[in-house]
C-alpha cells in the first residue's frame, strides 16, 4: 500500500467536481514537475511518485493527516470514475465510495 494511503481511522467521503479532479492532477504533475527539476538541478535523485504525494503534494493542501486522507481517498474514488475502470452500473451523475460485489480489483473488463 502505499504511503499516502496509510491511515488507522475514519474519514469522510465527498463527491469531487470533475473540474477539482482535473485541476488537482494539474496541480500534482506541476508540483512534481517542479520539485523534479529542483532536485535535478541540486543533483539529488528524483522522489518517488508515492512519496512525493505523501511528503510534499498531500501536506501543502490539507492541515492534518486526517485531512490529508480525506482529500486523497476521495480524489482517487473521484478519479477512478473518470476512467475506464468507472462503475457503469450506477445511475448517470451518481458516484460509488465502495466497490461493487462485481468489482474485481484490477480488472478493466465491465461485469457482463
Amino acid at each position: 500500500m502505499p504511503p499516502y494511503l496509510r491511515f488507522v481511522g475514519s474519514i469522510s467521503t465527498k463527491l469531487l467536481s470533475t473540474d477539482l479532479v482535473h485541476n488537482m492532477c494539474e496541480e500534482l504533475w506541476l508540483s512534481k514537475t517542479q520539485h523534479v527539476l529542483q532536485e535535478d538541478f541540486v543533483g539529488r535523485p528524483q522522489m518517488p511518485l508515492d512519496v512525493f504525494i505523501n511528503e510534499k503534494f498531500l501536506p501543502a493542501r490539507a492541515g492534518g493527516r486526517p485531512q490529508q486522507m480525506e482529500l486523497i481517498y476521495n480524489f482517487l474514488v473521484a478519479l477512478r470514475q473518470s476512467t475506464t475502470l468507472k462503475d457503469n452500473n450506477t445511475p448517470d451523475g451518481e458516484r460509488m465510495y465502495a466497490p461493487t460485489e462485481n468489482a474485481k480489483r484490477g480488472s478493466r473488463v465491465a461485469p457482463a
